[in-house]
């Protein structure tokens, strides 16, 4: 246990958290100096330079000291709840590093188009802003095309739309209309399930009646059984005229 100890390496992080934390305020006093600017000069965009880049190496330093601890935990006597507390600052300090880096790469590059604008102006034998109005259009013009393309898709999206809509109109028809079929099946499958328990049980009435006058006849003359067989035929044929009108 005693060299399991002595193996645990010593974590750097919190003296780096203050100097981060140091580092952070300073970079939101001069941004927010630096904001305040009615017109940002190169002074100020050096200063603002310097602190940012500050920030980001002791970003980097403080990345590089989390991903050691990752890669060999067993080294560090530090919580996974710690871990998830200093990979979510890490996180943060980037997002609080990326706005004033943003803001000083767009500054930096409206100065190179400034001045690559008096360059061609200069070369084009025309006054800066001549040239700008002239930038100003073809932005305008960029501007009215990308806003045709833009109307343009939104057309097309709305058509297909609509064309989903009707497929979905007629796929409904459909299952409404098999719907119907299958009930009036179930309402065919009913009658003539009825039918034939019907014609079953007439069946069972003409055996048992035919059953009952052979008996009869094997009682009676012959005389009689004609005027049965006679009977038992007028009476047959109103059974079937009854079934089949």
């Amino acid at each position: 246990m005693a060299s399991a100890a002595s193996k645990k390496r010593q974590d750097p992080w919190p003296m780096m958290e203050e100097d981060m934390t140091r580092a952070l305020n300073d970079l939101l006093i001069q941004h927010q100096k630096y904001s305040a600017m009615p017109s940002h000069t190169i002074v100020a965009e050096n200063e603002l330079e310097g602190t940012v880049h500050n920030a980001e190496e002791l970003l980097f330093d403080m990345q590089q000291a989390l991903d050691a601890v990752l890669q060999h935990p067993e080294l560090f006597s530090i919580t996974s709840e710690e871990l998830n507390r200093r990979g979510a600052l890490v996180k943060q300090w980037e997002r609080d590093v990326q706005k004033p880096r943003d803001e000083l790469r767009e500054a930096s590059r409206k100065r190179k188009n400034a001045a690559q604008l008096s360059a061609s102006a200069k070369a084009a034998g025309v006054t800066t802003e001549d040239l700008a109005a002239a930038q100003g259009r073809r932005n305008e013009e960029n501007s009215s095309y990308l806003k045709q393309e833009h109307e343009a898709q939104q057309a097309t999206m709305a058509e297909q739309d609509q064309a989903v809509d009707r497929i979905h109109d007629g796929v409904k028809r459909i299952k409404n209309n098999t719907e119907l079929i299958h009930e009036e099946l179930k309402k065919q499958e009913t009658m003539l399930d009825d039918l034939e328990r019907g014609m079953n049980q007439v069946q069972v009435k003409l055996e048992s009646a035919v059953k009952k006058v052979a008996k009869l006849l094997d009682q009676t003359s012959d005389k009689k059984k004609f005027i049965c067989i006679g009977v038992l035929l007028f009476i047959l044929i109103i059974l079937v005229y009854v079934l089949f009108s």
